[in-house]
């Protein structure tokens, strides 16, 4: 019989990698705050992100950026990629510091 107190079981990546590991005290959460102007209140949407649907399965995360970057300051950006082929799910998110820039681009769409 299996002593189950013993056994490590690595299938959650919270636990430890080993039995031995002693436990660590609290530490303080990294804070990492946007200046004021940057947030959005959770209950409302932040305009300045955009979905951007249609992308070829080959493209990175790199390049994404890359390509919006000539229209304006980029906050984040994120293609988002299936976890076993690690390709391109063919849609990503871009958030720009101006609403402005993400406004045109919006209102350029299709041509």
């Amino acid at each position: 019989m299996n002593d189950i107190s013993s056994s490590n079981d690595n299938s959650n990546p919270q636990q430890g990698t080993s039995s031995t590991t002693t436990p660590t005290s609290p530490s303080t959460p990294i804070n990492f705050q946007k200046p004021e102007k940057f947030k959005i209140p959770p209950t409302q949407r932040d305009r300045r992100k955009l979905f951007v649907g249609g992308l070829p399965p080959e493209v990175t995360g790199e390049e994404f950026r890359n390509f919006f970057a000539k229209y304006g300051t980029i906050l984040d950006s994120v293609v988002m990629v299936d976890r076993e082929t690690k390709r391109s799910r063919g849609f990503g998110f871009v958030t720009f510091e101006d609403i402005k820039v993400a406004n045109k681009i919006l209102s350029t769409r299709g041509n």
